[in-house]
C-alpha cells in the first residue's frame, strides 16, 4: 500500500495543491510558510550543543500541542538538557506557540509528506525519540523514524466510531503503516477496542493529558475587569457559532428580561461573529471596552485567550460546537469549574461529552424551549441542580493522571542511560 500512496495517492495530492491554495486560505498560508523550512531549522538547532539529546514533538495544531505539553513538562524537568524540537501542520498551531515559549526550543513546520523531504527533516533534527500528539500520523516520516530506530509514540490516541481509519482499505494501510509505532497511549478503553484493528503492538491506555492541563490552569490566577455580585447568576457561552446562537439567543433575551440578576457573556467561536452578537443585545459591551468593576448584563468577547479564564465565573456553562456540526468544542476547561453544563445535540465526536452525559454531569440541549425552560429553573431553583454540577466536576477530577503515566511508559521504553532522565 506504501507504493500506492507514494506515486499515485501522493502526487496527485500534490498536484491538487496550487488549485487548492487558491480556495483556501489558511492551506495558502501553510505552503507559503513552508518555503525555506530546513534552512531555518538547520540555523535554530545551531544554538544547541550537538550532544545534548534532541525530542521531536508533532501536533496538528492547538489542541494537539495542549493535550502533549504537559507530557513535554514532565520530560523536560526529567531532563533538562533534553532539546525539544516541536513540529506543527497547521499555521493555527504554529503561530499559537511564542518564540519565548519556555518548553519549546525549536518550532518548525512539518515538512510535505514525500520521502526526500521525510529523510531530509530527520538528517536535520536526530531526535532520539518521536512523540505524535493523538492522530497526525504521516507515513513517509513514521517509515523514516523507523529505519533510524527512532523510537515513536502516539500520546492521547483516539479512534472515533465515525473515523474511517480502520474500515475497508484504509485499514488495510493504516494497519501496516501503525505497525511501526512502538507505543500507543489511547484515551480511553474504547478507543483502543478501535485502535485493535489497526494496531498490535504495545497499548496502554493512559487517559487524556487534557484533564491535567485544565486542572492546573484552573489553579492559576485569572486577570479580567468584570465584578459580579454574589446575587449575580451568570451564564457564559464558549466558542458560539451561528447555529448555536438561534437556539440559545431568543432563550436568553427572555430570561434576561425576566431576571434582573442574569448576566450574560457570550464568546464567538469566531471574531467575525462579535458585531453580530452585539447587535442581538441591546446595551450589550465588547469585552474590550469593560472598565475595572463593571458588570453588565451581556458582555461579548471580542478577543481570543480569554475564555478558558472566563469560565470560573459562571455558574451555567454552554460549550458551542453542538449545533454546528463542526465538532464540540472543549468541555473540560468549562466543566472543571463545576457549572451547569450544556451544549448541543451534536456532541457525539467528543468522547469527553459522551462521558459526561453518562456520568450525569452535562445536560444536552434540543431547542429554544427547553433552553430557557431550564434556565428558568435555575435561577428559581439552584439547589435542584447541586448533583449535577458536582457530578461535572467529579468527573473532571477522576480523569487526572494521565500526564504520569504516558511519561512513565516513555521512559520504560526509552535508553534512559542515554537520555539520563532523573524523576
Amino acid at each position: 500500500m506504501i507504493w500506492l500512496y507514494n506515486y499515485i495517492l501522493l502526487p496527485l495530492a500534490l498536484l491538487a495543491l496550487p488549485v487548492g491554495k487558491i480556495f483556501a486560505k489558511k492551506l495558502a498560508l501553510g505552503l507559503e510558510s513552508r518555503k525555506g523550512l530546513f534552512a531555518r531549522l538547520q540555523k535554530d538547532l545551531r544554538k544547541y550543543d550537538a550532544q545534548r539529546p534532541r525530542m521531536l514533538v508533532h501536533s496538528t495544531s492547538v489542541g494537539e500541542w495542549l493535550q502533549a505539553e504537559p507530557i513535554v513538562s514532565a520530560l523536560k524537568k526529567g531532563n533538562p538538557r533534553l532539546v525539544v524540537v516541536v513540529s506543527f501542520f497547521s499555521p493555527s498551531g504554529y503561530d499559537f506557540v511564542g518564540a519565548d515559549h519556555q518548553l519549546i526550543d525549536v518550532k518548525t513546520y512539518l515538512p510535505l509528506d514525500t520521502q526526500a523531504n521525510a529523510k531530509k527533516f530527520f538528517d536535520i533534527i536526530e531526535p532520539k525519540f518521536w512523540l505524535i500528539s493523538k492522530l497526525d500520523v504521516w507515513a513517509n516520516h513514521l517509515l523514516q523514524a523507523k529505519k533510524r530506530g527512532i523510537k515513536v509514540f502516539l500520546s492521547c490516541a483516539t479512534l472515533t466510531k465515525l473515523s474511517g481509519r480502520d474500515k475497508g482499505l484504509s485499514a488495510f494501510f493504516h494497519r501496516k503503516l501503525y505497525a511501526n509505532i512502538d507505543a500507543m497511549f489511547p484515551i480511553s478503553q474504547e478507543d483502543s477496542s478501535r485502535l485493535a484493528n489497526i494496531y498490535q503492538g504495545k497499548m496502554v491506555v493512559c487517559g487524556d493529558t487534557k484533564y491535567d492541563l485544565t486542572i492546573a490552569a484552573s489553579q492559576e490566577k485569572f486577570s479580567m475587569p468584570l465584578d459580579y455580585s454574589p446575587a449575580d447568576t451568570v451564564f457564559i457561552a464558549g466558542s458560539i457559532w451561528p447555529q448555536g446562537s438561534k437556539v440559545l439567543f431568543p432563550a436568553l433575551q427572555s430570561i434576561l428580561q425576566r431576571f434582573a440578576n442574569f448576566k450574560v457573556i457570550l464568546a464567538p467561536h469566531d471574531l467575525r461573529f462579535v458585531s453580530q452578537f452585539l447587535s442581538a443585545f441591546a446595551g450589550s459591551v465588547p469585552y474590550s471596552q469593560l472598565r475595572e468593576g463593571d458588570s453588565p448584563q451581556v458582555v461579548v468577547v471580542d478577543s481570543i485567550g480569554k475564555l478558558s479564564g472566563l469560565y470560573r465565573l459562571a455558574q451555567i456553562s454552554y460549550v458551542g460546537g453542538g449545533f454546528a456540526g463542526y465538532g464540540l468544542h472543549n468541555v473540560v476547561e468549562a466543566a472543571v469549574f463545576a457549572p451547569l453544563l450544556l451544549f448541543g445535540d451534536k456532541f457525539h465526536s467528543s468522547h469527553e461529552a459522551e462521558q459526561l452525559v453518562l456520568a450525569g454531569g452535562a445536560t444536552v440541549l434540543s431547542d429554544t424551549q427547553q433552553a430557557e425552560k431550564l434556565l428558568g429553573e435555575f435561577l428559581s431553583d439552584r439547589e435542584k441542580f447541586v448533583s449535577q454540577r458536582k457530578a461535572c466536576a467529579d468527573f473532571v477530577q477522576s480523569h487526572a493522571g494521565a500526564t504520569q503515566k504516558i511519561v512513565r511508559e516513555i521512559l520504560a521504553e526509552l535508553d534512559e542511560k542515554n537520555l539520563a532522565f532523573a524523576f
